[in-house]
């Protein structure tokens, strides 16, 4: 279960009172993942994910070959555009290393 003594270690909530952190938190799911699996695909509904722990590569497909985009390290996050767009996922995640429960916030566009 993520907490929101969890999303304090993230720059982007750390600002953020006590109550509210606690709220967003009530609000995430948690996903544990090894090294080399997939968290998302290119296409798939968008997600805003935050990594709390390991890391992660996003990948996209350029003429038929997977080209890896950047990483994102513990405290970054990513989703976030194509969820406000309203969009699908631009890129493909996979996990680069082990990553242990209270992995991954995810929450799911509803539109």
């Amino acid at each position: 279960m993520i907490t929101a003594g969890d999303l304090h270690a993230v720059p982007l909530f750390a600002p953020l009172p006590l109550a509210l952190r606690t709220r967003i938190a009530s609000r995430a799911g948690d996903l544990s993942v090894g090294a080399g699996e997939w968290i998302a695909h290119e296409g798939d509904p968008a997600s805003f994910w935050v990594v709390l722990e390991g890391e992660i590569e996003a990948i996209r497909m350029v003429l038929g070959e997977a080209i890896q985009v950047t990483t994102f390290d513990p405290g970054e996050y990513v989703g976030e555009v194509p969820l406000m767009l309203g969009a699908s996922s631009f890129a493909a995640l996979r996990a680069l290393r082990p990553c242990a429960s209270r992995a991954w916030i995810q929450t799911t566009s509803t539109r």
